[in-house]
C-alpha cells in the first residue's frame, strides 16, 4: 500500500496538480530524520527522458525524485526560454548534474555544457549521469569557479544536503557540523572558457557565496560574449565571502547589464515565465536573478516575457525603492 501511495504522490507531483507541494509535505518529504536510510533510486528525468540516479536521503535529490527534475522550476523555465540548439552553457556549482542534464537536452548534440563542480563525491555522480546517458556535449571540470587558481578546502555543512558545500566560511547556524570535507582547486573562468566562441552563452552560478568572484574571473568571457547570467543570490553566504548581492550588481552594471527577477507562473502546461526589471536595491529580495545585456543574443529571446518597469508586484515593492 505504501508503494502504491508513493507512486500516486509522484504522479501527482510530476503533473504539478494543485497544491502538489502541500501533498509532498504531507507525505513527509521535509522530515529529514525519516529519510536517513532511504535508498538510491534511478528514474527518468521528465523533460528530456534522461536517467537520474538520486540519493533520496539527500533533501534536494529527494525533491528531484518526486518532481522528476531539478527542483527550481523557475530556473529551468529561464533555461528553456534562453537557450537554443547549438548554444553553450556554463553550470557553475553543477552538483550531481541535474541542471546540466536539462541544459544538455536544450542545446543538443551541437551545443556544449561546461559543468564545474568542486565536490569529489558530487563529481563522481555527475560523471555517472554523463556516462549513463551517453552524453557527449557535457564537459565535466572537477573544481570550482573563482577569480584565481588556488587550493581551498570545501566543506559540506549540516547533513542531508550535498548542494550546500562551500569553499568559504561556514555560517554559525550549522554549529560547526560538517558532513564532508575535501581539498579542491579553483580556476578563473577566463583561463578555461573561450572568450571568442561565437556560440550564444548562458551562465548559471550557484556556488555558495563565490558568485561575485566567479563573475570577476569570467570578465573577459562576459565582455566578449555578453552572455545571459542567472545567479543565486544568497546574502548570508555572499557576506561570509566578503561579497554582497549589490556587489554582484555593481560588477555587472558598468558592463551594460540589466537586472531582472524571474517568476514562473500558471498551471501545469500553461506555465509561463515573466522577467521583472529590478533596481539595485531590489536584488536583496530575490533568491535567483537574471542579468541580460541589451546587445547580447539573449535579450530578444527574453523580451516577450519582460514586464514593464514598476510591475514588480511579487514583493509589492515600487521600482523607485
Amino acid at each position: 500500500m505504501q508503494r502504491l501511495t508513493r507512486r500516486a504522490v509522484i504522479w501527482y507531483a510530476r503533473h504539478e496538480f494543485p497544491r502538489y507541494g502541500h501533498v509532498l509535505n504531507r507525505w513527509g518529504i521535509n522530515r529529514q530524520a525519516d529519510w536517513a536510510r532511504a535508498p538510491v533510486v534511478e528514474t527518468r528525468e521528465r523533460f528530456h527522458g534522461l536517467w537520474m540516479r538520486l540519493d533520496t536521503a539527500d533533501f534536494f535529490q529527494r525533491i528531484a525524485y518526486f518532481l522528476g527534475s531539478y527542483h527550481e522550476m523557475d530556473v529551468l523555465a529561464a533555461l528553456d526560454m534562453g537557450m537554443r540548439p547549438g548554444d553553450a552553457f556554463i553550470d557553475a556549482g553543477a552538483n550531481i548534474g541535474l541542471v546540466s542534464l536539462h541544459a544538455s537536452g536544450r542545446v543538443g548534440p551541437g551545443g556544449i555544457v561546461h559543468a564545474f563542480e568542486p565536490n569529489p563525491d558530487a563529481v563522481r555522480r555527475l560523471r555517472w549521469h554523463i556516462a549513463r546517458n551517453l552524453l557527449t556535449n557535457i564537459r565535466c571540470y572537477e573544481g570550482g569557479l573563482s577569480d584565481s587558481s588556488e587550493r581551498l578546502e570545501l566543506r559540506v555543512p549540516g547533513e542531508g544536503n550535498l548542494a550546500a558545500g562551500t569553499l568559504g566560511p561556514i555560517p554559525r547556524r550549522y554549529a560547526g557540523l560538517v558532513s564532508q570535507a575535501a581539498s579542491v582547486v579553483t580556476a578563473a573562468g577566463d583561463d578555461v572558457i573561450e572568450a571568442d566562441d561565437p556560440r550564444p552563452l548562458f551562465i548559471k552560478l550557484d556556488v555558495e557565496g563565490f558568485e561575485q568572484r566567479a563573475i570577476t574571473g569570467l570578465r573577459e568571457v562576459i565582455s566578449g560574449r555578453l552572455p545571459a547570467i542567472l545567479t543565486e543570490v544568497n546574502g548570508e553566504m555572499l557576506e561570509m565571502n566578503s561579497a554582497s548581492p549589490r556587489g554582484i550588481f555593481d560588477t555587472l552594471a558598468p558592463l551594460g547589464y540589466r537586472l531582472f527577477a524571474i517568476d514562473r507562473r500558471g498551471f501545469r502546461k500553461r506555465h509561463s515565465l515573466a522577467v521583472h526589471p529590478l533596481t539595485r536595491e531590489q536584488i536583496d529580495l530575490e533568491k535567483d536573478v537574471l542579468f541580460l545585456h541589451p546587445d547580447g543574443p539573449h535579450w530578444s529571446r527574453f523580451e516577450p516575457a519582460m514586464m514593464q518597469p514598476g510591475r514588480y508586484w511579487r514583493h509589492l515593492c515600487p521600482a523607485s525603492l
